[in-house]
């Protein structure tokens, strides 16, 4: 028999805790970053706005803590499917499908990553690495580091429009596909 080394005070501080980043995590989804309050963030996860400070002592540290949380797993995700991309579009597809997860998330990412903490954006930049690694390895000549950034801001142009190229749903569900296939056509990439 295994005994939890977990004493109930550590398990009331880490169920505080997850709270609290799981309704950060809802509040940046709905409302940005920017716009997201701790306030509200306190009031969601149904503890006192000093509880708060006493888990994340900045809002800094939330923000940071919300981003890897959320974009940590499209991460994890990018680079488990990315170990089967044989061609440039399967790579974009991937890439496509780990931002789908969260796509809310990244649509604020995306408008937001400017003002981030440094912290937050190495996370995002983290994923992009992973898929232009993966991209170059699929290329056939070219500049692979262009084609990469070429394809990372039609994705963003995409997501902070997401109103304009899907409001009613998901872009990436709607036109993810369209997106990978005029971009791979356009490229001639294969």
């Amino acid at each position: 028999m295994q005994l939890d080394a977990e004493g109930p005070r550590q398990r009331q501080k880490r169920q505080t805790r997850e709270a609290i980043l799981a309704a950060a995590l809802a509040i940046f989804r709905a409302d940005g970053f920017l716009a997201g309050r701790t306030e509200a963030v306190a009031k969601a996860a149904g503890v006192a706005h000093g509880t708060l400070f006493v888990h994340f002592p900045t809002r800094e540290d939330l923000l940071v803590a919300a981003v890897e949380r959320g974009a940590g797993e499209a991460c994890v995700q990018t680079r488990l499917a990315l170990r089967t991309a044989a061609s440039a579009a399967d790579v974009l597809r991937a890439h496509l499908a780990a931002l789908a997860r969260d796509e809310d998330l990244f649509v604020h990412l995306a408008r937001e990553s400017f003002a981030l903490p440094e912290r937050a954006r190495a996370v995002v930049i983290d994923i992009q690495s992973a898929v232009s690694t993966h991209l170059a390895a699929v290329l056939d000549g070219g500049d692979p580091a262009f084609v990469f950034n070429l394809w990372l801001g039609l994705v963003n142009h995409h997501l902070q429009n997401r109103d304009l190229f899907a409001p009613r749903g998901s872009l990436l569900k709607l036109r993810g596909a369209a997106l990978v296939d005029g971009f791979v056509r356009a490229l001639k990439l294969t």
